[in-house]
């Protein structure tokens, strides 16, 4: 079989490797790839090019990809994403902060905001976000998560 037909499954592999993120279908590109190999090396025995990707292939799934995720996991347990990592952060006030209305400036951002304890919040007042509800940012003069702040 001609390698770039095994490149070409290979390229799939990958691609749907990115719409579904699981490394299964990364360790099959690999086998596809020493398929490539082999059919580059022995173009005449499909056969052999078969056993080599079928073996590549197990042996990635099962030798690579638990070390692999195990991996990714470890590097970042406590990541935090989203609204959650605003939490600690420090804002700039630009708009007054009642306990229903006003405006921050969180990372570059304009955010409503109330503030947590009901009390009123003025501009150039050193701030932190305390929360997120839905669109709004929760304001409080303490620092609820000092490693986060800014």
């Amino acid at each position: 079989m001609n390698p770039i037909w095994w490149l070409l499954a290979a390229l799939v592999l990958v691609i749907i490797e990115v719409m579904v993120v699981d490394l299964t279908f990364l360790m099959l590109a690999g086998g596809a790839l020493s398929g490539a190999i082999t059919a580059w090396v022995k173009p005449d025995s499909l056969t052999i090019q078969v056993v080599v990707f079928v073996v590549v292939s197990l042996l990635l799934l099962f030798g690579v990809k638990p070390w692999a995720r195990a991996h990714f996991k470890k590097r970042s347990p406590n990541l935090v994403t989203n609204v959650a990592g605003l939490v600690g952060k420090s804002v700039e006030i630009t708009e007054t902060v009642t306990k229903d209305s006003g405006r921050v400036r969180i990372s570059g951002q304009i955010w409503s905001a109330r503030s947590e304890d009901g009390s009123v919040i003025t501009p150039g007042t050193q701030a932190f976000v305390a929360g997120i509800d839905g669109a709004t940012a929760v304001i409080s003069l303490t620092s609820h998560d000092k490693s986060q702040s800014e």
